[in-house]
């Protein structure tokens, strides 16, 4: 880890490779009022550019894993970032048999985001969503895609499996006699009647609304990836009620998720 403290100097750029990527860190424009810091794993090739005036401050320090085990390191990912920017090649080209007339996919995150935090677009994201996403965008913005970020709500409808009993203040109750059951046991759907997913509040890698105000679309789940995102989730909410006998069941899921889709014109490219 180097910081670099204030002091006026130019030239000192820091180049960094791993993986056939490198990146140069030039803080000479801004040296001598600002303090720099840069950290690498040791795996990092790096290499500072000579001063060519002033002088160049900086404290160096080594942060080393006393612990047993396999010290962390930065994986390589440029074979997985090949097979990726190849996959994303095929599909915008149309060569996969199935599925490639989509201009659309979407991926469910691991963590939970409000709508401040799609707000903030990209730089908001954590752990392993950060990682796909920053990987994503890199390939992505070679072949020609565009990469967003929109909140994903999940519905479910249709016929529980407590016929003739539906929700009242807490209580099931049986629709044809009214009397109340203090049982809380979970109710769950065996007919499925409807299900949708609908994409609110979609903004593009900086977080600006591409959807005018009070507009969403609806995806199917062969967009959506993976398939099954929603197995095994508790519901956000549930609505439970009883009509001509029998009870229905809705059951909503909000989570955000990652659109991928192609066509850089007006929102509407993304509700196909």
């Amino acid at each position: 880890m180097i910081i670099v403290l204030p002091s006026q100097y130019e030239g000192g750029a820091v180049q960094l490779s791993h993986a056939g990527d490198t990146r140069t860190f030039d803080f000479s424009s801004t040296s001598m009022t600002h303090t720099s810091v840069l950290a690498w794993y040791t795996d990092v090739m790096h290499q500072v550019k000579p001063v060519t005036s002033g002088y160049r401050l900086a404290l160096s320090y080594n942060l080393i894993q006393t612990k047993g085990g396999i010290p962390p390191s930065l994986p390589d990912m440029s074979a997985s970032a090949s097979a990726l920017r190849q996959v994303l090649g095929r599909w915008h080209k149309g060569l996969y048999d199935e599925g490639a007339d989509t201009e659309l996919l979407a991926y469910v995150f691991d963590h939970s985001y409000s709508a401040d935090d799609l707000a903030s677009g990209l730089i908001a994201l954590k752990g392993k969503d950060a990682v796909r996403a920053l990987h994503l965008k890199v390939q992505a913005d070679k072949v020609g895609y565009r990469l967003c970020f929109g909140s994903l709500d999940f519905h479910v409808a249709g016929e529980t499996d407590d016929q003739g009993h539906g929700y009242k203040r807490g209580r099931y109750y049986n629709s044809s006699s009214d009397v109340e059951f203090d049982d809380n046991r979970p109710v769950r759907i065996v007919n499925e009647q409807a299900r949708d997913y609908t994409v609110y509040e979609l903004v593009d890698c900086n977080g600006k609304n591409l959807l005018p105000e009070n507009v969403h679309f609806e995806i199917t789940q062969d967009q959506l990836s993976p398939e099954d995102a929603f197995e095994g989730e508790a519901p956000d909410e549930e609505d439970i009620e009883s009509y001509t006998g029998n009870v229905s069941l809705s059951v909503f899921m909000c989570c955000p998720g990652l659109i991928l889709g192609y066509g850089i014109g007006s929102w509407k490219c993304f509700a196909t």
